[in-house]
């Protein structure tokens, strides 16, 4: 099995994340609609289950894993110093959590108090989000005028964190972070695995010890036997945010190590590190079931191995020759590729064009209520679209990265 050692970009994982975006924006669109078979729709924290849906977030967390070792290790190959590298990871840190509490807090929103619909705030923030982690032009000229709309786009933002309101008797009255919401969940994992992986240099080993004390840290949790580290509860879920969800994102990280290092044998890595991260959270499964909810360590263990499985499908399909040569139909990929590299807007795309539709009146999910077939089929269309502009806008080079 030869191996051609990667670029410093996969294609396997932008392809990858295109397609978890895609499936994202899907089960977002029909999450409570009727009519949904159950495997289509979110485990009820009741259940010792996990669907396809459960696999998302996760998939996620290892994909962000999986970019570490492609993002900072070229810096530390190159004898940067450690808090000029930690200095890239905490900018990306402080855009996630941001978005994060924004997103989370949609229904606390009060139009009464804050001056203004929600549908014109979040289309205002989410437009001056977009600009201010756009990436720059290649151009000189450009470059400056654009630094000049990232500025008011700044401005502008801070302004409408600033008027933000909640409505009255639902705790604090500003923006509060309550459970981080998805974006800030990826934001305090990946800054916990970056910080590992510069403490350990990107020893792979050194990082399979770590996570394997990040599921002990999780199960340490649930049985009270982490001491001190329960106090920080109040602000996090020690269990989660040092634990399960960490752990996914440091499964990610050894992937990327591994494949990033060239070494021979990587695809039969991915296969049996897949499969044997499947088989531990089964043999675990007893102990706390699998719960997304819960984010428990079986859970994390069984959705990181299907992620591994999935990035190996990919790997084996793009990064062994010409890109989308071993496809059936070569444009999917390259269409996933692109919107894989925009990953960030085709997050905040639903939001904002569902609030510019709010503000002209257009009903994007007209068959929202009825549900079934064709609630799936518009839901599925409007996944498509909303991909494909961040596709159509990675081609024209326009980017939204933190």
């Amino acid at each position: 099995m030869v191996f051609r050692p990667p670029s410093r970009r996969l294609l396997s994982l932008d392809a990858l994340r295109g397609f978890v975006i895609l499936a994202m924006i899907f089960v977002n669109l029909t999450g409570g609609m009727p009519g949904i078979p159950w495997w289509a729709q979110h485990a009820k924290p009741e259940q010792d289950l996990y669907t396809f849906v459960d696999i998302v977030f996760p998939a996620f967390l290892f994909m962000v894993g999986t970019a570490i070792p492609f993002s900072l290790g070229p810096r530390l190959d190159a004898g940067a110093g450690w808090w000029g590298t930690l200095a890239r990871i905490l900018p990306r840190t402080f855009g996630l959590v941001l978005l994060g509490i924004i997103f989370v807090n949609d229904e606390r929103f009060s139009a009464e108090l804050t001056g203004m619909p929600y549908h014109i705030w979040s289309g205002i923030a989410l437009l001056a989000a977009i600009t201010l982690w756009s990436s720059a032009p290649a151009d000189a000229g450009r470059r400056r005028a654009h630094a000049v709309l990232q500025a008011v786009a700044a401005v502008v933002m801070a302004w409408m964190l600033v008027i933000w309101r909640a409505k009255p008797g639902e705790g604090s009255a500003y923006l509060e972070p309550q459970w981080w919401g998805i974006l800030g969940m990826i934001g305090w994992a990946y800054l916990v695995a970056g910080v590992v992986y510069l403490l350990v240099r990107g020893d792979e080993t050194a990082l399979m010890g770590v996570f394997g004390l990040a599921l002990c840290v999780y199960i340490g949790s649930r049985h009270d036997r982490l001491g001190v580290l329960n106090h920080l509860d109040r602000w996090l879920s020690v269990g989660s945010f040092l634990g399960s969800t960490t752990a996914i994102v440091l499964a990610g990280v050894v992937a990327g190590s591994r494949l990033r290092s060239g070494r021979h044998g990587a695809p039969w890595f991915l296969l049996w590190f897949g499969l044997g991260l499947w088989a531990a959270g089964w043999f675990l499964r007893p102990l706390h079931g699998y719960s997304k909810d819960n984010g428990t360590e079986s859970w994390a263990l069984v959705t990181a191995g299907i992620t591994a499985l999935l990035l190996l499908g990919f790997h084996l399909a793009l990064d062994r020759g010409k890109p989308g040569g071993k496809l059936p139909l070569p444009w999917v990929s390259n269409w996933l590729v692109l919107a894989g590299r925009n990953a960030l807007l085709a997050y905040i795309l639903p939001d904002l064009v569902g609030s510019f539709c709010r503000m002209v009146g257009v009903d994007l999910v007209p068959y929202w209520e009825r549900g079934g077939g064709i609630g799936a089929l518009n839901a599925a269309v409007i996944s498509v679209f909303v991909v494909s502009i961040a596709a159509l806008a990675t081609r024209v080079r326009y980017t939204v990265r933190l």
